[in-house]
């Protein structure tokens, strides 16, 4: 019998503060997990781009730019620099077993099954411990594309008290083999 996956969501608006919890909560508690973080970068009030914070290590990578460039993957307002996309690729050939995987957005590209998307298929094929961040805006559409046995909690950051997330996503991230997956929203 397969194994289910162990996936968490975290969605919420854009800009309510899902990558900051998320950084800020392994930086407090030096927690042990692998993945990447998703910053925005600012001049000032202006946001320029988004750089991948790579776990555990912190590495920092350009991701996008707004920018305009010639590149082949671009959204309305990011334009990708592709080689990253293999960077990232390369840099998780090998996923530690058991170590939660922080995946720091399911956006547009991989809606289209472009950008990381090879790596989330990997991790849900590998029924991996993993938490997810997705917008609301596209949480819907996600949850039509996963495979049918996939279970998985939802946390809303713009429906439950911050704290309580705090204390769900500290929990999973800490002991990814006790979560209950069961589809629900908190």
């Amino acid at each position: 019998m397969r194994n289910r996956n162990t996936l968490v969501i975290l969605t919420g608006l854009r800009g309510c503060g899902k990558t900051s919890l998320l950084k800020n909560l392994i930086e407090r508690h030096d927690l042990n997990v692998q993945g990447f973080l998703s910053c925005k970068e600012f001049s000032g009030s202006l946001m320029t781009g988004i750089n991948l914070v790579v776990l555990p290590g912190k590495t920092s990578m350009p991701m996008a730019t707004t920018t305009p460039f010639s590149t082949p993957v671009s959204t309305g307002r990011f334009y990708f620099f592709s080689e990253t996309f293999g960077l990232i690729e390369r840099h998780f050939n090998t996923i530690r077993p058991k170590i939660p995987f922080i995946f720091d957005e399911f956006g547009q590209l991989e809606m289209r099954q472009e950008g990381h998307y090879p790596l989330f298929q990997k991790l849900i094929e590998k029924n991996h411990p993993l938490l997810l961040v997705v917008r609301k805006e596209m949480l819907e559409e996600f949850l039509a594309s996963l495979p049918q046995e996939t279970l998985f909690n939802i946390f809303d950051m713009d429906e439950m008290i911050h704290q309580d997330i705090n204390n769900c996503m500290l929990e999973f991230l800490e002991n990814p083999a006790s979560a209950c997956t069961t589809n629900k929203t908190y």
